[in-house]
């Protein structure tokens, strides 16, 4: 019986000094730090075990074929829009009978190639913007694609026949008009060398006869001359053709006025010519009258 009331009284006695403890206003706070660090150390720990490779393995995996560059899985027949490998090919294919018969109007030819690059229509002469590849044979030929691209128009047109755009990388264009028939859509993608319809005829220049009129255009919507290109990569041509006009605008101008002070000097000096010229003229003629004993009459002084 002794020992059960020193039992209890211990017991008793541990309560009253758990209470006071808690009392403490720094304990309920600590306790609650203490659960939250082993929750958090908890959730850390299984998150590490589902990391995976480790970080010294890294990179040491080849990659599969889905992802290598340029690889597209959705979408395995897409071709680029432009090979950067592709030169700017005839719009012909090489066996066709066909040859140019229309070249693009430069302003810096003579005036015969000029002449030769109007094209008469409307009862007005016009500039020739492209190359006109006209059928050597009643036969005609085909149209193919002079580089890889998308068709953004396909469409017929009352005076150039049905017309063929195709839009290639930096926005640059090839137009193909005057065909008689079309073998693409728009929205298509072509590749060089794709056929894209047969050459016609035109009203616009009925006197081409069967041909198609073939232009390049940069992406301001310049007409560049095509056969500056053929054989050549378009961005590498273009960059030779800006370098060239580059050149010209920075050969020095002359300096404004003396070119104005020069005509100035040159007018001077042929007024004093003629002056000089005319002062000798009036002494020859008094000198014949004094020679001939001619002398004016009263009469004309009055």
């Amino acid at each position: 019986m002794k020992e059960d009331n020193n039992r209890s009284s211990n017991n008793e006695s541990k309560w009253s000094n758990a209470q006071r403890i808690l009392r403490k206003r720094w304990v309920l706070p600590a306790v609650y730090l203490v659960a939250a660090a082993g929750i958090l150390s908890s959730v850390f720990y299984f998150q590490g075990q589902n990391l995976g490779t480790p970080l010294e393995q890294e990179g040491t995996e080849e990659p599969t074929n889905d992802f290598q560059l340029g690889f597209d899985p959705t979408d395995e027949e897409a071709v680029p829009v432009q090979s950067t490998t592709e030169v700017v090919a005839l719009p012909t294919l090489d066996d066709s009978k066909a040859e140019i018969i229309g070249h693009f109007y430069d302003e810096s030819a003579s005036a015969e190639e000029q002449q030769a690059s109007l094209v008469y229509y409307s009862n007005t002469y016009r500039m020739n913007k492209g190359v006109d590849f006209g059928a050597t044979s009643e036969e005609g030929f085909d149209v193919i694609a002079s580089l890889s691209g998308k068709v953004t128009k396909a469409t017929q047109d009352s005076t150039l026949g049905n017309v063929v755009e195709v839009t290639h990388d930096d926005g640059f264009k090839t137009h193909y008009s005057s065909l008689a028939t079309l073998s693409v859509e728009e929205g298509d993608t072509v590749n060089q060398g794709d056929k894209l319809g047969a050459a016609g005829r035109n009203v616009y220049n009925e006197q081409a006869g069967v041909h198609v009129h073939f232009e390049i255009r940069d992406s301001e919507g310049e007409a560049l001359n095509p056969e500056d290109f053929f054989g050549e990569k378009l961005e590498q041509a273009k960059d030779s053709e800006d370098a060239e006009a580059e050149a010209e605008k920075e050969t020095p101008a002359p300096e404004q006025g003396k070119d104005e002070d020069a005509d100035k000097e040159n007018a001077d000096k042929e007024d004093d010519k003629e002056d000089a010229d005319k002062s000798k003229d009036s002494d020859d003629n008094a000198t014949d009258q004094d020679q001939s004993g001619l002398v004016p009459s009263e009469s004309s002084n009055t």
